[in-house]
């Protein structure tokens, strides 16, 4: 039961890892200035454990401070500038190593053909159902999809028949070598649907920020 426990806790740490990315050491200030106000724990010394407290509050950004001290809000976390001091990714002496949570942004909706032309599109999960498409969790798996690979977006193209039934979902992750700032100059359009995950022939495109 322990080695349970022990095996799916790596597990569980390891994917949550893969969701969130280091920004980098800045500066901060005591009370009541601080970048980040939101204390969440005290000395954790872990960055996992960190990232698990700000993600259950709903923040995008969390710090490690002085060795473990856990911090997050909506603040901005950059006020005071970067700085030097940072140690093993815990921060220092009022540094904080900040990391965050990528955001999704929707860019735009684009014609599948022209944008393949443009961009190296990695294709990442094809299904088909013979059921209902599940609209409430096809951006969520797209999504994690792309974190865990570490990319700079992702585009979803859902191609169905009979109003959702009978159809096939693409969903592609994009890399930092796709050049994304390219997206605006090919073929915006708005015909995907109105759940943003592309249509026929379409990509609804994501590009985290």
């Amino acid at each position: 039961m322990i080695l349970v426990f022990v095996v799916l806790t790596v597990i569980l740490n390891e994917g949550l890892s893969a969701e969130y990315k280091k920004v980098g050491c800045f500066k901060d200030h005591d009370e009541p200035r601080r970048a980040l106000r939101a204390h969440l724990s005290d000395g954790s010394g872990s960055v996992v454990k960190c990232a698990r407290e700000a993600k259950a509050r709903g923040f995008t950004v969390f710090g490690l401070q002085n060795g473990g001290e856990c911090w997050s809000g909506k603040g901005n976390y950059a006020k005071y500038g970067r700085g030097e001091g940072c140690k093993d990714g815990l921060g220092g002496s009022w540094r904080n190593d900040v990391y965050k949570f990528p955001v999704a942004e929707y860019k735009g909706c684009f014609n599948s053909y022209t944008l393949l032309d443009v961009l190296e599109l990695h294709h990442a999960i094809k299904s088909s159902s013979a059921q209902k498409y599940d609209y409430k969790h096809a951006r969520i798996d797209c999504e994690n999809l792309a974190k865990s690979r570490n990319a700079v977006g992702f585009a979803i193209q859902w191609e169905s028949l009979l109003s959702g039934f009978f159809g096939t979902r693409l969903c592609y992750t994009i890399s930092s070598g796709d050049k994304p700032s390219r997206f605006g100059k090919h073929s915006l359009i708005a015909k995907c649907d109105k759940n943003r995950l592309g249509g026929y022939r379409l990509m609804s495109v994501y590009l985290f920020k």
